[in-house]
């Protein structure tokens, strides 16, 4: 660090004198006014080290702007995502291109912060606020109670609904129920048809009541609790395409951790507090009982509930209700414009599990952070900002992704409602004692699912993870879960409870 700092000192010198000269030369040729050769070839270069491929353009896109209006160069390097913080530290020690800067995921800050990779930012701006930024992207990036990396973008998922099916059972539902006396046999006839998908040969044409009784069904047919959903599947008169009511990827933690997530403490709000660590409690043991009876109602097997199989089904028709992430907006938008999917749909918050136990979604955040090792913070941080509060409109262009800053706006409601929902999940954990405690988390799901005992799959989670925490075996009291006493409601067809 000695040597290139030497090399630099040198290089100012040189190009101080350089400049003077150069100065005299173009003032008498005549060049004043746009930048020189000279100056754009003596700029200090700022590394930007990422590892998404997918993020090259964008990337290379927000240099060029920069580099327009600054006193600094930002070059953008893609790098291999294998050892990604190790590739970091060594660049940094041994080599004149290491990173100032670097993209990564909110994970992965407490490492590098106790590294020496991340640095606290000095947020020269004063950008790192709710008024720049939701609440769950501040916890994404503080870690010791120090804001260590700006928001760049956000991975959260939400309830994808097949609004067209919603609204054509609403349809049937008013048409039947407010048909005259002699015109009730026929309505009821057509909505059966409706219904089950056969075409129609022509509209209904409605009244303004109708049209409005139609809206208020739609609308209570959207589930706030997972009972709510299965109080509508016990009544929808389905079509025939359609195979599975809700069905979603089971084997994924990142669409499945929403289920007991709310009574789940991993670190605290930021994810960085060893001794905040909360497992295994009652209200997690009652949330995943409830979780496994969804496989009893709503079954279907985890080998056919790839991601990918489920949305591609939901683009058929042959799903109504399914748990997506964001990138299922654009695959839904890019098929409607090639013609192949033509139905409506919303993004909804994930329900609640019933009116006592709630549901709270898992956020992924991409971050900007500052290496700490650069010699050039105040500059860094100059281009973090811009990238992550400037230059946030094409990031969806791009990439397909959905930008931290909550000044960018989007024209699909699905994506402001993908913002609310980030803006109220829980950030997935920094801590290195918990490392693998999401794969260990995604296993227990799955086997609560195919029938495992939820008490003793979470107990067995929570200990492992206490071991790991405590260097030591660690043995915990199994918590007893009262037996209740539940009678079963009988409702009418497509009643919410």
């Amino acid at each position: 660090m000695h040597l290139r700092k030497r090399i630099i000192s040198i290089l100012v010198i040189c190009a101080l004198t350089g400049s003077v000269l150069f100065g005299a030369a173009s003032g008498i040729l005549g060049l004043q006014g746009e930048e020189s050769f000279f100056e754009r070839s003596h700029k200090e270069t700022l590394y930007l080290w990422y590892t998404q491929e997918s993020l090259t353009d964008y990337l290379n896109g927000a240099a060029a702007a920069y580099n327009e209006d600054h006193k600094v160069r930002v070059e953008p390097m893609l790098v291999s995502s294998t050892e990604y913080m190790e590739q970091i530290n060594d660049a940094s020690l041994h080599s004149e291109e290491g990173p100032d800067l670097f993209i990564t995921t909110n994970d992965a800050l407490e490492k590098a912060y106790l590294a020496g990779l991340a640095c606290e930012v000095p947020d020269r701006r004063g950008v790192l606020s709710t008024s720049f930024f939701p609440r769950a992207a501040l916890s994404a990036i503080s870690t010791e109670g120090k804001k260590v990396a700006y928001p760049l973008y956000y991975e959260t998922s939400g309830l994808l609904v097949n609004t067209t099916y919603l609204e054509e059972y609403a349809t049937s539902q008013v048409l039947a129920e407010t048909a005259t006396e002699g015109e009730e046999d026929e309505s009821r006839t057509q909505a059966a048809e409706d219904a089950s998908g056969n075409e129609a040969e022509a509209e209904p044409e409605l009244t303004e009541e109708q049209k409005a009784l139609i809206e208020e069904r739609v609308a209570s047919f959207k589930p706030a609790t997972f009972a709510q959903l299965e109080a509508f599947a016990n009544g929808y008169d389905a079509p025939e395409l359609v195979e599975s009511i809700f069905k979603w990827d089971v084997t994924n933690i990142f669409y499945n951790y929403a289920f007991p997530g709310a009574y789940l403490n991993v670190g605290g709000e930021s994810g960085d507090d060893v001794e905040q660590l909360d497992f295994y409690n009652l209200n997690a043991i009652r949330a995943l009982n409830e979780f496994q009876k969804l496989n009893q109602f709503f079954f279907f097997e985890t080998k056919n509930c790839a991601y990918d199989t489920v949305i591609s089904e939901f683009l058929e028709g042959k799903v109504v209700f399914t748990i997506a992430g964001i990138d299922a907006v654009s695959t839904l938008e890019k098929a409607r414009e090639e013609g192949t999917f033509t139905y409506d749909y919303e993004i909804l918050p994930l329900p609640d599990i019933n009116e006592e136990l709630l549901t709270r979604e898992l956020s992924i955040s991409t971050v900007v952070a500052i290496n700490g090792y650069s010699e050039h913070v105040q500059e860094a941080d100059d281009f973090a900002a811009f990238l992550t509060c400037d230059y946030t409109e094409p990031l969806y262009t791009y990439t397909g992704k959905l930008a931290a800053n909550l000044n960018t706006v989007y024209e699909q409601e699905a994506y402001e409602t993908f913002r609310r929902i980030y803006d109220g999940s829980i950030s997935i954990a920094k801590l290195l004692e918990t490392g693998n405690y999401w794969i260990q988390l995604e296993i227990a799901l799955e086997e609560i699912w195919s029938g495992a005992d939820t008490n003793t799959t979470l107990k067995g989670v929570a200990e492992t993870i206490a071991a790991q925490v405590s260097g030591e075996e660690v043995s915990l009291e199994t918590i007893e879960v009262p037996v209740e006493e539940t009678g079963e409601e009988v409702l009418e067809e497509g009643e919410m409870p």
